[in-house]
Formats: structure tokens, sequence, C-alpha cells
């Protein structure tokens, strides 16, 4: 009945949980966008950062490589110990090698239209400056005569064509400054205006999801007061029902039990009578008669046992319930006894858990033990050794006791009648059961809380399983 009226609560909950999933989701949603938009700009202005400060280092290499080259030139024109003009030579030799190098790296760089024609400029004057000084050496190397000092006049044309490069190079680093400070003001804006969005979605969603809040607790309002008067209703309905199905069990049962027990009687004299009758006129009777008086004989007791199993299958739900401390393992043993003692003729190997204890009804849990483990002995009479074992297993982490047979077993597809009463899966001809005895074994496993079930193979056995928890 709760779970019943808790259905429209429910609904009203989850339209409410279903709002502010929808308002989370939105401001999720916001946020992953503005932090998106917020690293790409990040990477933007990083990659840019990045470039310039790469371009600005390549550019101060050159500006350096082109001043030592320009210094080892002037050392070696002015200079007279040869030692410090060789010297001055490989310095002069380095900062070359150095500057093409760091040329080449910088021309492999992304540059604007502006900045292309700066270092178009720049390579123009350091080449030309590289091509006088290039012939200052070679007069050097033709004629040694001619005074070092004579050649100053063209060292200073390279020397001014190399200030052009310079000039070159400056005009660069300023076209890049402006580049990058463009791209950083650009950023600064994009930020803005991401933030002005962000802020403006986030109020719309708040906005949203207030209004969900208010109209899904408003509908709750309205939803509570009709529920109260459909709760009201259902109470006394289920009340007025349940007060029928009690009083039908109760009436069911007491006409189980008295019909079961009223029939106890006339059952025993005609059971009775038959066997003065087949005593006494044994010698003057056909033996047909005979042994139509036989059959009624059986009969009668046949049916005196199905209604000694009723009146136990009533007793079994009427009776109270009294739970203690009861070993399985003991009255498994003292049942073993009684029924060895009882099949004298048969051979029976007994396989029993030691120890095995349980909470619940002792006398209730004996006549399951006796059910279970007359059905095995019934059960299995074709075979040349009975071999019952009675044991315990971990399953799903709880205990599972199980009395298992090697005998003839049972069709599995027909499983779900095995606990009803005064169902048979064999033959009558099969066992002197009556049908019932499965039925009280589900009846006390319930009683204590459990459920039973069995696996069987045709030809091979079967094994009853059943669980006890400790409280009902």
């Amino acid at each position: 009945m709760n779970d019943v009226l808790s259905v429209p609560k429910t609904a009203g909950r989850r339209h409410l949980v279903i709002g502010f999933a929808t308002v989370l989701t939105l401001m999720v949603g916001v946020t992953g966008y503005t932090l998106l938009r917020l690293s790409t700009i990040n990477d933007q202005l990083s990659a840019v950062v990045n470039v310039h400060n790469v371009k600005n280092e390549l550019v101060a290499d050159l500006r350096d490589a082109m001043r030592q080259r320009q210094l080892g030139l002037r050392d070696m024109l002015l200079v007279d110990d040869p030692f410090e003009r060789d010297e001055a030579w490989q310095r002069h030799m380095l900062a070359a090698s150095r500057f093409m190098t760091t040329r080449q790296k910088l021309a492999k760089m992304p540059m604007s239209d502006q900045e292309r024609i700066a270092f178009d400029a720049m390579t123009k004057g350091a080449t030309d400056g590289a091509v006088i000084q290039r012939k200052l050496l070679q007069q050097l190397d033709l004629d040694q005569q001619i005074p070092r000092r004579a050649l100053l006049p063209a060292f200073h044309t390279a020397l001014n064509a190399q200030d052009a490069a310079f000039t070159a190079m400056n005009n660069l680093s300023v076209i890049q400054k402006k580049a990058a400070r463009e791209v950083a003001e650009g950023a600064q804006q994009a930020f803005r205006q991401t933030m002005a969005a962000t802020l403006f979605l986030v109020m719309g969603a708040v906005l949203m999801g207030g209004l969900v809040a208010w109209s899904v607790l408003r509908r709750d309002q309205k939803m509570r007061s009709a529920l109260q008067v459909y709760q009201n209703q259902l109470q006394n309905l289920v009340q007025e029902r349940t007060a029928e199905l009690l009083n039908a069990n109760s009436e069911l049962e007491s006409y189980s039990y008295s019909l079961a027990h009223d029939l106890n009687a006339p059952l025993r004299a005609i059971t009775s009578y038959s066997q003065i009758l087949e005593e006494d006129a044994k010698e003057k009777l056909d033996p047909g008669e005979l042994d139509s008086l036989q059959r009624i004989t059986r009969a009668g007791q046949v049916m005196n046992r199905l209604i000694e199993d009723i009146l136990k299958l009533s007793r079994i739900t009427r009776s109270g319930f009294h739970r203690e401390p009861v070993s399985l393992s003991e009255l498994v043993k003292s049942q073993a006894t009684r029924l060895s003692s009882l099949y004298t003729e048969r051979e029976i190997r007994w396989q029993i858990a030691e120890n095995i204890l349980v909470s619940g009804d002792s006398l209730l849990l004996t006549l399951l033990l006796e059910h279970l483990l007359e059905n095995a002995i019934r059960f299995s009479r074709d075979k040349p050794r009975t071999e019952i074992q009675f044991g315990v297993e971990q399953q799903d982490g709880a205990p599972v006791y199980f009395v298992k047979d090697n005998g003839c077993g049972f069709d599995m597809r027909y499983a779900d009648r095995l606990f009803t009463a005064f169902q048979r899966l064999h033959g009558e001809d099969f066992t002197s059961g009556t049908g019932v005895g499965l039925a009280m074994v589900q009846r006390i496993v319930q009683r204590h809380g459990g459920r039973v079930w069995a696996e069987s193979e045709l030809g091979v056995g079967s094994v009853f399983f059943f669980t006890l928890p400790e409280s009902h």
C-alpha cells in the first residue's frame, strides 16, 4: 500500500529532479563552453607569445652574429700580430656561420607582409655587407703588400650595409611587438565577450531553474492535498480487504481441519470392519470377492494416511512457532538411525556434515528433515546401494542446506509442481507417499522465512536445497 501511495510523490520528485538536472546540464554546458573558449584564447595567445619570443631571440642572435662578424673583420685589418689575426679570422667565420643558420631559421617562421618586407631588407643589407667583406678578404689573400689600413674605407662601406641590416632588424622587432600587442588586445576583447555571454547564460539557467522549481513545487502541493483523500480511501479499502482475507483464510483452515478430523472416525470404522470381515469370511469368499475386500481395506488405509497428512499440513500453519538453537546435524543423525532400522533390507550409506547449527523451531525442522530423508530413501529403492548426503554450502555469501540422494531423479520440466499438495511426478506404484510431504517442507521453510528448491537429473539423483534465515 505504501508503494502505491508513494507513486504520485515519486512522480513529483522525478519532475523536480528532471528540472534541476536540466538547469545543471545547462550550467555545465555553459561552463564547458566558457572553459573551452578561454582555453582556445589562451592557446592562441600562448602561440603568438611563443612565436614572438622565438622571433626576438632569432633577431637578437642575428644582430650578435653580424656584430661578431664585423669585429672579427676589423681586427684582421687593424691587428699586426699574426696569431691575433688568426683568432680574429676564426671569430669572423664562426659568426658568419651562426648568422646564416639563424637567418634560415627565421625565414621559416610565420610572418606578416610587413614582417616579410623588413626581413627581406635585413637580408639584403646583410648580403651586401657580406659581399664587400668577402672582397676585402680576397684582396688580403691576393696581395699581402696592401696595407690593411688602406682597406678601411671598404670596411666602412660594408659597415654601412650592415647598419642598414641592423635598421631592418629593428623595424622587424617593432612590427613583431605591434602584432603581438594586437593579438593580446584581441584576446582580451574575446575574453570579455566570453565572460559576458557566460554570465548571461548562467543567469538564464538560474532563472529557468527557479521557474521549474516553483512550477514543480506548486504542482506537488496540489497533488498532496488530492493524495491525502486518495490515501485515506485506499487505507480503508485495504483494511476491509485484509479483514475479509483473514476471515476467509481462517474459515478455510477451520473447514479443512474439521473435514479431515471428522472423516477420521468413519474411515477408521470402514477400515476396521473391512479387516474383520476379511478375517471372518475369508474361507467363504471366492478369490475375486476377497480381492475386492482387500482393495477396500488398502484404499481406506491410504485415505487415512492422506487425512493425517492434511491435518499435519494444517497444523503447520496453525501451530505456534518457537525459535531456538537447533543442531541440524543431530536431527539428521536421529532420523538416519530411525530410517535404517525401518529399512533393514536396504544398504544405506549416510554422509552427514558435523556441527551444522541453525536458529528455528525444532519440531518443524524435525518434520522437514523427516520428509526429505524419507523421500530420498523411497526414490532410491531401485539402486543397489542408497547414498544420502546432508551438508551445507555457501551461495551468494549465505548458507544453503541440502539433502542429496542417488535415486531415480525427476524431469526438471515439472519442477514447478514439486511442492504442490497432492502432485506426484512419479506413478502411485513407485511410492506409497500421499503427495503432501514436499508441500509440508515448503510450508515449514516459509515459516522460517526461507525458500526451498530442487535440482535433479533422471537416473542420477536429486538435491533438495533450503535456506533458514536468522529472523523471520
